[in-house]
């Protein structure tokens, strides 16, 4: 209808579906909803500037529009492509804040621990060092890993 104004051959389709409205046409190719947004690739890209019947490319205008919506949309994903691995290394940067901190703790933990029951064990005598039931090795273990996640 001339209500919806022209009609338009803008691929290589035939039949009922050779003309369509240029302005439902300029609409479909910038809000086109059957390629997903979740790659940036070369094919995402063909398929955004091709008619998805005929698979052909679109012709003079609209093939020029097509080629802008999809490189405008392929640099939106992008730009989510790149906040998302941004957000994702910061989040490995805080957890390894977080243990780096922990690992102090712990070392501060031993540095401390370690006179106390050393002199507790030299209080005690040997017999009391064998009540202390493997503790003081369980310090050295507690010290290596503090060591192995500073570094």
């Amino acid at each position: 209808g001339e209500e919806m104004g022209s009609l338009v051959e803008a691929c290589e389709c035939k039949g009922s579906v050779a003309l369509v409205h240029a302005h439902c046409l300029k609409r479909w190719i910038k809000e086109r909803p059957d390629v997903k947004e979740a790659l940036a690739t070369r094919e995402t890209y063909k398929r955004l500037i091709c008619c998805e019947i005929c698979k052909r490319p679109y012709k003079a205008e609209y093939g020029r529009l097509a080629k802008k919506a999809a490189k405008a949309r392929l640099a939106r994903v992008r730009r989510l492509q790149q906040s998302q691995q941004e957000r994702g290394r910061r989040r490995l940067d805080a957890m390894a804040m977080i243990l780096r901190a922990l690992a102090i703790i712990c070392g501060a933990g031993t540095v401390i621990a370690a006179p106390f029951l050393f002199f507790q064990c030299h209080k005690m005598g040997s017999k009391g060092c064998a009540k202390l039931k493997g503790q003081p090795i369980l310090l050295g273990i507690v010290a290596v890993v503090c060591v192995a996640l500073l570094l």
